[in-house]
């Protein structure tokens, strides 16, 4: 699911709701809200930063096993987005290659975070290299395809765990669209 529309017509809200006039009558003040789950941008990138190296180490694992043990996915990304991991990793069994190396990222930038409840949603765009990954089949023949581009740039959006709020998961992490800035 693309969030970029949805993110731009909120910020486009947020900001005519900033040239409303408000009456010259105060209000009730609010309830109580929550205790923020971040104190900061630079706490809430730490804990995507985390959560994004403990997602591709589950998904190299995976990958290098060929597709088995997909289950461990359930520990790094939402339930949301649990089905899209198991089917790539199903797909991967059935085709009979595995991956070797691993995958990393760099350029972690946070493109925003918002919370409701205790519950915090962090978006990223982030620069992913494969760079020192391979395919190989059933008979170890590199069959990693030439054209692959070994550095993409990916939107990643984390949701807190429900059991732990300060702790992230990937909930969705899709190719970025725009240009690309790895």
């Amino acid at each position: 699911m693309r969030t970029g529309p949805l993110l731009v017509a909120t910020a486009l809200l947020l900001a005519l709701a900033g040239c409303v006039p408000t009456n010259s009558h105060p209000s009730a003040s609010p309830s109580a809200s929550a205790t923020p789950v971040f104190a900061s941008d630079a706490e809430a990138l730490a804990a995507a930063e985390k959560a994004y190296a403990a997602y591709l180490k589950v998904s190299d694992e995976v990958a290098n096993n060929g597709g088995k043990g997909a289950d461990r996915f359930a520990q790094v990304v939402t339930a949301d987005w649990l089905p899209t991991e198991l089917s790539s990793a199903e797909k991967l069994e059935q085709s009979g290659r595995h991956q070797t190396g691993t995958t990393s990222f760099s350029r972690l930038v946070i493109q925003q975070w918002s919370q409701r409840g205790q519950v915090a949603q962090v978006v990223t765009y982030t620069c992913l290299d494969s760079t020192e990954t391979r395919f190989l089949d059933g008979d170890n023949n590199d069959v990693t395809p030439s054209a692959r581009q070994p550095k993409i740039s990916i939107e990643v959006s984390f949701l807190s765990d429900p059991k732990s709020p300060r702790h992230l998961l990937v909930d969705s992490n899709e190719p970025w669209s725009g240009s690309t800035f790895c």
